[in-house]
Formats: structure tokens, sequence, C-alpha cells
């Protein structure tokens, strides 16, 4: 409590009227707790994961998001209705989780791509859907 009355103190004289209220709401909004993204599919290989998570973190910048793999393979759990990348071949489970998801963004499978590097830009151009969705 005492840093954040000594911060007050050190910008009274930049906010003599008081801290504007789009500057509050501004820091209002970044301590909400993270939205999720669930990445849905079938099993990953560690360089699957690796390409995965690089793509999400590094390539699309979500860190705004907390990311969960959740596998097909296991009981599927009902999902909230978030965004998610998909990238399974199940119809079934896709058809589910596009009837009760906010965005669902089908994929090809990471591990796919690891095997053969052609398929990157493809599977980029797939997973850069996710983005407009998440900002609904």
């Amino acid at each position: 409590m005492q840093e954040l009355e000594a911060f007050l103190n050190s910008i009274r004289l930049t906010y003599p009227f008081g801290i504007p209220r789009r500057l509050i709401d501004a820091v209002a909004v970044s301590q909400e707790k993270p939205q999720k993204l669930y990445l849905v599919g079938e099993s990953l290989s560690d360089s699957g994961k690796a390409l995965l998570m690089a793509a999400m973190e590094k390539g699309l910048k979500v860190s705004d998001y907390e990311i969960i793999l959740v596998s097909t393979e296991s009981a599927l759990p009902s999902l909230p209705s978030y965004a998610l990348i998909y990238f399974g071949t199940d119809e079934k489970i896709n058809t589910a989780l596009m009837k009760n998801s906010k965005a669902v963004i089908k994929t090809i499978h990471p591990d796919d791509v690891v095997k053969d590097p052609n398929l990157k830009r493809e599977f980029w151009m797939q997973i850069q859907k996710i983005i407009p969705e998440l900002n609904k």
C-alpha cells in the first residue's frame, strides 16, 4: 500500500485534477482474469506441441490468454464457449465443438507440419483466423 501511495504522490503534479477515467479503466481491464484459448486435438509429439505453443505465444502473441491443451483421446470436458483451435480429424468432435463454442478454427495437425515443413504457411494462415474471433 505504501508503494501505491508513493506512486500517486510522484504523479500528483502530472494530473492536478486527478487521474483521467480512461487511464483508470485501462488499468482495471488489464487486471482482469485472462481469457482461455483451448487447443483441442489428437495427441501431440513434443515437437508438435513446441511448434503449436511457439505459434501461439511468439507468432500470434496471445500472451493475454491462458492456453489450455485438451486431448480428444481423453474424456473431452465440456468446454465453455471460448474460442478454440481444433487440430483433429474426428468430424463428430469438430461438429460438437462448433455447436458449443464461440469460435472454432480447424487446422492442420501440428505433427503433420513438423513432418512436412511445406505445410507451415498453410498452418500459419489457418491459426491466424483465431485473432478476429478473440477480439469479439
